[in-house]
């Protein structure tokens, strides 16, 4: 948890916000056949849970990465996949930013905006996921 907080500063200047601290770590295990459907992190609604009303930074470190079948620790498919902005206007359409998973990569990205995780084609793709607040 103490390296995660020390990437606290960093998300604050380059988001220009302020961050209290983080939510407890959830581990995530993707086994071949599973995805993560396009979502956000946050809630705006006034009924929902308070946990998910405040995140404003999402945090994805991979544990593994994608690799060829020769290697049985990494995996093929599972991608994070960004859709437009969350700022964006509905009727201007943007790309899609597709990230390929490395073992180690650490990327923080803001809670509202929409993500997925796509369809595992081989292996278990791992990672650690937390929110800051």
């Amino acid at each position: 948890m103490s390296c995660l907080m020390a990437t606290r500063s960093s998300l604050e200047k380059h988001f220009g916000i302020e961050l209290d601290h983080c939510q407890p770590l959830s581990f995530l295990i993707y086994r071949e056949g599973y995805s993560f459907g396009r979502h956000t992190d946050t809630a705006r609604e006034p009924e929902a849970p308070l946990m998910f009303r405040e995140r404003r930074v999402s945090v994805s470190v991979f544990l593994n990465g994608e690799g060829g079948e020769s290697d049985p620790d990494t995996y093929s498919g599972g991608s994070l996949t960004f859709y437009g902005s969350p700022t964006q206007q509905r009727h201007i359409k943007f790309p899609e930013i597709s990230l390929t998973g490395e073992e180690g990569l650490l990327i923080g990205f803001r809670s509202d905006w929409p993500h997925a995780v796509q369809r595992i084609h081989r292996g278990a793709r791992y990672s650690i996921v937390t929110w800051f607040v």
